[in-house]
C-alpha cells in the first residue's frame, strides 16, 4: 500500500533497493543510498539516471531498519507503489565479500582501473552510465574477461575484439573498464 515502510537497514550502510512489480508492464527500478533518495535507474532501459519529480514519489528515505516508498503522484510512482499491485523488492547492503557500490568518472582515453571494497574477486559486475543513454554492461566471472552482457537487451553474453573489461580479470581490490563510451565516456559518471 502507499507509504509503506519495509524492514531493512540502509541508513548507516551503503546499499541498493531493486523494486519490480509482478505485472509485465511495470518497469524494474534501482535506487541506491550512494546516488541519494529519489534517484533511480531502470534495469530494462538504457536511460540515464532519473530523479522523481515529486520528492516523495520514489524511495525517498533510508532508515536504520527501513526504506520508505512515497505516496506521491507520477509515472514512476505507479511502477513501484501502485494500489492493488504486488511488488517484489531486493535489498543489497554493502558488505565485504558480498556486495559493493562504486561510482567513477570515465576518461575515454584508454582503460580505467576502478577500485572496489569487496575484498574478493567480483562474481558479477553491473555498470550503468548515469549521464548518457547507454546500455548496461555486465561481467560474470564464469564468462571471463573477454565477454560482457548488455543487461537491458535480449542479447546474451558477447565476445569480440577488445572487451568492456580490457581483457583484465577483476581482482579483490579493482576492476578495469575499456574505453567504450557506454562505461568509460570522458566525464560521464558510472555506477
Amino acid at each position: 500500500s502507499n507509504g509503506d515502510s519495509h524492514a531493512v537497514d540502509l541508513q548507516n550502510n551503503e546499499g541498493m533497493v531493486w523494486i519490480k512489480g509482478r505485472l509485465n508492464a511495470i518497469h524494474p527500478y534501482i535506487y541506491s543510498t550512494v546516488r541519494g533518495a529519489n534517484k533511480y535507474v531502470r534495469t530494462n532501459s538504457n536511460l540515464i539516471e532519473q530523479t522523481n519529480s515529486n520528492s516523495v514519489s520514489g524511495v525517498y528515505s533510508y532508515g536504520t531498519n527501513s526504506f520508505t516508498i512515497g505516496s506521491g503522484n507520477g509515472s514512476s510512482f505507479i511502477d513501484i507503489n501502485n494500489n492493488g499491485t504486488t511488488f517484489d523488492y531486493w535489498v543489497f547492503r554493502s558488505k565485504p565479500r558480498f556486495f559493493d557500490i562504486v561510482t567513477y568518472t570515465g576518461i575515454m582515453s584508454g582503460s580505467k582501473t576502478v577500485s572496489h571494497n569487496l575484498q574478493c574477486e567480483p562474481g558479477y559486475i553491473m555498470i550503468k552510465n548515469l549521464d548518457t543513454n547507454r546500455n548496461w554492461a555486465c561481467f560474470h566471472r564464469s564468462r571471463g574477461n573477454a565477454s560482457w552482457q548488455e543487461f537491458n537487451t535480449v542479447s546474451g553474453f558477447t565476445s569480440g575484439s577488445g572487451s568492456m573489461w580490457d581483457t583484465t580479470t577483476p581482482t579483490s581490490t579493482q576492476f578495469t573498464v575499456e574505453q567504450f563510451s557506454g562505461i568509460n565516456a570522458n566525464g560521464d559518471n558510472g555506477d
